[in-house]
């Protein structure tokens, strides 16, 4: 599972617009404004100084209201992936709002159209203005990242993670970028420090999960996985990683008893087929068949699901079923020697001698033990001739 579908990334500006943005001026208003503007002279006469300073303060105050309705529409526009409007908002700014976050929404809006260049310039000039903003290189760290840079992207989130230790938006990113180049160990690693240098966390944790599966170290990925589920324990992401890292640890029972609750609907079809195989080697038959089935339903050509869902008809005593399971098998891989040693058990169950004899034949062909398959093959014809000698008796 990768860190990236439920790990963490940077979030772009998606701020609603506040409450106390100022609304329209309504026609009302505007004539009010005129008669004032048509006194002014005369107020102008009696005292002009104090007049025209406040004058400016009000201009100054509706500039800076309009500069912040233009920010909140570039938000808006940015969040919904409207950038052009978003950068028609920000050309609209008076040059008192021309600061670092007006430069990170013109960097956003670069990235986003993939202006890379662009992107950049902005970002230093918002570091210019404020050297110390985390936010500044947590872009830089996108922008590194979408052109496949990634030790140069780790490094920006490094030091944004140095700038801003409260968040964990930087160290998740960092993880992210670390996996990405294939340095999963190394993210294993980095993400275990922040842990303990951390308050527990929900998102870290989930994080840690995802690493440790992914390097196959499946019990400390349930260690992380079982602190995220006990600090959510409705979060299904969560609930699925543990299960899924108990199925492939080998404790099937507890993997079952975790997901006892959940409905087939909701969880993914990996998770249907870890839970299939859990059940399966479990003596829980057909709750595999069943988890099998729906799995199959999505990924009909997974030869060894098909396989392992003949094991569970066999299992159940259902054999007509197990032959057909088997048979989807061969249609996908035609030489699997599992399947035609599985077969070769089905047909000895049903008394086939000849055709159990024939699949055990057929499963030494296809690659099989040679040694454990030609023991069955004996095992057959002594079984084949017990029973031709009691016909005989008969």
């Amino acid at each position: 599972m990768e860190l990236g579908n439920r790990t963490s990334e940077m979030q772009f500006s998606s701020q609603s617009m506040p409450s106390n943005f100022p609304k329209p001026l309504h026609s009302m208003h505007l004539r009010t404004i005129a008669v004032l503007l048509g006194l002014l002279p005369l107020i102008v006469g009696c005292s002009d100084a104090p007049v025209q300073d406040g004058l400016g303060a009000g201009q100054e105050t509706f500039a800076s209201q309009r500069d912040m309705v233009h920010i909140g529409q570039a938000r808006r526009y940015l969040a919904a992936g409207e950038t052009a409007k978003a950068r028609q908002e920000l050309q609209g700014l008076s040059e008192d709002a021309q600061d670092a976050a007006m430069y990170l929404l013109l960097a956003e809006a670069d990235l986003r159209d993939s202006r890379i260049n662009s992107a950049m310039e902005s970002i230093n000039k918002a570091a210019d203005l404020e050297p110390d903003n985390a936010e500044v290189d947590m872009l830089r760290g996108l922008v590194f990242e979408s052109t496949g840079n990634w030790l140069d992207a780790s490094r920006a989130y490094l030091t944004a993670s140095n700038k801003d230790r409260d968040n964990i938006v930087p160290v998740l990113a960092n993880a992210r970028v670390l996996h990405a180049q294939g340095d999963v160990t190394r993210a294993a690693s980095y993400l275990e420090r922040e842990l303990a240098a951390r308050p527990i966390d929900f998102e870290l944790s989930m994080a840690a999960g995802d690493v440790f599966m992914a390097i196959g170290s499946h019990f400390d990925a349930i260690t992380h996985y079982s602190t995220a589920v006990d600090m959510q324990p409705e979060h299904l992401p969560a609930r699925e990683g543990l299960i899924l890292a108990l199925s492939l640890a080998g404790m099937h029972v507890e993997a079952l008893e975790r997901a006892q609750d959940l409905d087939v609907a909701d969880i993914s079809p990996m998770l249907r087929l870890a839970i299939g195989r859990s059940a399966l080697l479990a003596d829980d038959p057909q709750r595999a068949a069943s988890m099998l089935t729906s799995y199959l339903f999505e990924f009909s050509k997974d030869a060894s699901a098909w396989l392992d869902l003949a094991r569970a008809y066999f299992l159940s005593g259902k054999d007509e079923l197990a032959i057909s399971a088997v048979g989807r098998t061969l249609k996908i891989r035609a030489q699997d020697p599992a399947a035609y040693t599985l077969l070769g058990h089905i047909r000895l169950r049903s008394g086939q001698h000849t055709l159990a004899f024939a699949a055990y034949e057929h499963a030494i062909l296809a690659g099989g033990d040679a040694i454990l398959l030609t023991e069955l093959m004996e095992g057959v014809q002594k079984k084949a001739a017990a029973a031709a000698a009691k016909e005989r008796e008969l």
